[in-house]
């Protein structure tokens, strides 16, 4: 019954990697119906050492689902205008302060992949002012993994180094 109890869970963790389709609540409300089935097999072990052992860990992987469902509930806001009009709200404004306080309330407001950001921030004027965009964009970014690549609209390896150094890259 114990193998059967682990093939469950590796069965529960595979699933979403190939229901794309489904969205990250999905998976952690379809994690929670598992978890519910899981406890009720565990009326089947006969075993009360084992019994306990399956259910402190069934507990303990619905914490852990508990806390991503909440990340999920409380994480990033949907994005709230599309890469296009957030282009045409930047090149609206003339002065990189003023770009810079739109792309500042973008950056609250929407998520940008790698080379979104990077095109906002590029119509910055200055060096400093793109570097600092950049540096408003990154947590705005939904590929921060491929962020390095936002760099090259950089002219000088020590604004690179900055804007590294600030993001932690």
């Amino acid at each position: 019954m114990r193998k059967t109890l682990l093939v469950a869970f590796a069965a529960l963790i595979a699933v979403p990697a190939f229901a794309s389709h489904w969205g990250p609540l999905t998976y952690t409300r379809e994690a929670h119906e598992e978890l519910t089935d899981l406890r009720s097999a565990l009326r089947n072990v006969r075993d009360p050492a084992v019994r306990a052992d399956l259910l402190t860990r069934i507990d303990r992987v619905d914490g852990l689902v508990s806390s991503a469902e909440g990340e999920f509930r409380e994480g990033p806001p949907a994005p709230a205008v599309s890469f296009g009009d957030a282009r045409a709200m930047v090149l609206r404004e003339t002065f990189d302060d003023d770009k810079l306080a739109v792309i500042g309330r973008l950056a609250r407001e929407t998520r940008f992949t790698t080379l979104e950001a990077m095109a906002i921030a590029d119509l910055c004027t200055f060096e400093t002012n793109k570097a600092d965009a950049l540096v408003a964009l990154y947590p705005a970014v939904t590929d921060p993994q491929r962020f390095g690549l936002s760099l090259d609209i950089l002219t000088f390896a020590s604004t690179r180094r900055e804007v590294e150094s600030a993001l932690g890259l």
